[in-house]
């Protein structure tokens, strides 16, 4: 048993813990037994890992976070009196129930006057001592300031679907069952398909256009609004979890008012592709991440949103990028006609590419170009010349087009060359 000495000098250690988790792995190493930490949704935020108890519920409830939505509201109307006292007079308690016999310190959080969290502390290896409700207090104090700097909201109901939203989008592990459970512990309707919206804000937009002013809670706010949708912030980014029935509500209908609100904002977003279950958020959060970053570099007028399953490309060109070169995945003769525009001082590529984009279409071109007809004419057909071809071929068209849009990515990113 350590002697309060050395529980003194651990408490220093967690004084300056990195975050909760950390909070939660000392603990255990200064009173003998695990704690957790849940927010007013019985979402645990953390909880000291790599332990065997003697408790099957502990794996279960709190490891795996599947306990049942009937027994969390048994539970809670049954331990109501002792949060209220922990509340009242700002101090740990200790209790014991029928649904967890083993006895435990629970200590209601309370930042602001409004309880947020709570800290339990589960007596299955050591019996309690006056010490251990000195220290719950002192740890708890360490845990509001985790609150109020980390990314956990700081309210009863509300935010409780935050705080869950944000363990599954940083990929901690939820059994199906844990989630089916959450769910209805937080009043959601299941739904058959998710999506995940990453919205990368174009500053240099707002910078261009001053009457553009908002706050980003009435942002969230109009985000939220829309139906089926939750909108939180995380990594300074903005992320929409989106239910639906629909696989493919922005292409058939247009379910959501999305591009409105991107629009309005100045706004452009990386949209995963269809999930068909919460479980699988944390992979379609890095779907639409690295969806939102293509945004950010290519910035093309007209796109508000890339969705996954459309510019997945994009995404390998980064993978690749990072392992080789990605200009040497070009086909060579596009390599020799970028090569002729900087030597001549001529607009071959970037018509090349927005001609091939638009179905081969000289009016389209002309168009989208803001140049004449005959010009664009004039340009193709000595893309023919210098090429050798007249691109009648589709593995032509395949890899040509496909190292255009790696050229276009490259210089882009490298601040190279003017959107197509």
């Amino acid at each position: 048993m350590k002697t309060f000495g050395n529980k003194l000098k651990l408490l220093r250690l967690a004084s300056n813990a990195s975050s909760l988790q950390e909070i939660c792995q000392l603990a255990y190493e200064i009173l003998g037994n695990p704690i957790f930490i849940e927010d007013r949704s019985s979402v645990k935020l953390a909880f000291t890992k790599n332990i065997k108890t003697p408790d099957p519920s502990w794996e279960s409830d709190v490891v795996k976070g599947n306990k049942k939505a009937s027994a969390q509201s048994d539970q809670i109307n049954e331990m109501k009196n002792n949060f209220k006292h922990s509340g009242e007079n700002q101090m740990p308690v200790i209790a014991e129930d029928n649904y967890m016999p083993y006895p435990r310190i629970i200590k209601a959080i309370y930042i602001h006057g409004m309880h947020v969290a709570t800290l339990v502390c589960v007596g299955y290896f050591e019996t309690f001592s006056d010490d251990d409700i000195e220290i719950i207090e002192i740890l708890s104090g360490y845990i509001k300031n985790h609150f109020q700097n980390e990314k956990y909201h700081l309210s009863t109901s509300e935010y409780a679907i935050d705080n869950f939203i944000i363990r599954l989008l940083n990929g901690e592990i939820f059994s199906k069952e844990a989630i089916r459970e959450h769910v209805k512990i937080l009043n959601w309707s299941p739904k058959s398909y998710n999506y995940v919206f990453d919205i990368f804000v174009a500053s240099d937009h707002l910078a261009e256009d001053s009457t553009i002013n908002y706050n980003m809670e009435d942002v969230i706010g109009d985000f939220r609004a829309i139906p089926s949708c939750y909108a939180v912030i995380y990594d300074n980014h903005l992320v929409c979890i989106c239910r639906t029935e629909t696989k493919y509500p922005l292409s058939s209908g247009n379910e959501w008012p999305f591009n409105e609100l991107l629009s309005k904002y100045h706004m452009r977003a990386g949209l995963s592709a269809p999930l068909k279950n919460l479980s699988q958020i944390f992979t379609g959060y890095k779907q639409a991440q690295s969806m939102s970053n293509i945004a950010s570099i290519l910035q093309n007028d007209g796109i508000t949103y890339y969705p996954y399953d459309e510019f997945a490309f994009y995404h390998m060109m980064e993978v690749a990028e990072q392992r080789q070169g990605l200009r040497e995945f070009c086909h060579q003769k596009i390599l020799d006609l970028e090569a002729y525009d900087t030597e001549h001082n001529t607009d071959l590529v970037p018509t090349l590419h927005v001609y091939l984009e638009s179905y081969r279409s000289i009016s389209h071109t002309a168009d989208v170009m803001f140049i004449h007809r005959n010009t664009v004419s004039y340009r193709i057909n000595k893309c023919f010349e210098l090429l050798g071809t007249r691109i009648e071929s589709g593995s032509e068209l395949f890899s040509f087009t496909f190292s255009l849009r790696i050229l276009e990515y490259y210089n882009k990113k490298k601040g190279k060359m003017p959107p197509f």
